[in-house]
């Protein structure tokens, strides 16, 4: 599978999950701290949840998160920084390298290296 299939997998893993599960969109933004809305707009690919809520999905779907995201996680490495990479490289596969690097930014937050990485986009 193509990496560029990970971000619309994201939303039909959760949906799948979701239904397995026997929760409504509703139900799942209850556990999770979000508008029914909002869980319709990750399901449908209009919106992108950040690595907590990917967690959260995760964890109130009993699922892996590596699995939602279609990835293989490198035990090596830092959950935050499997789901970095397994998004960034959806969204590059896509031919959109400059979004994927904001995206990395956006996850990054207040880390250090996101000035680092901000700086090098603006170049």
């Amino acid at each position: 599978m193509k990496g560029g299939d990970n971000i619309n997998r994201l939303g039909r893993s959760i949906k799948e999950k979701r239904k397995e599960k026997g929760l409504t969109q509703k139900e799942l933004g209850v556990l999770i701290g979000v508008a029914e809305s909002t869980i319709s707009c990750y399901e449908l690919g209009k919106r992108h949840p950040d690595v907590d809520t990917i967690i959260n999905i995760a964890d109130a779907l009993g699922a892996d998160y590596g699995q939602l995201l279609g990835i293989t996680i490198k035990e090596e490495l830092p959950w935050e920084t499997n789901i970095m990479l397994g998004l960034s490289q959806a969204l590059k596969d896509k031919g959109r390298f400059k979004e994927a690097l904001s995206y990395q930014l956006y996850l990054l937050g207040d880390h250090p290296d996101a000035k680092k990485i901000k700086e090098l986009l603006e170049e």
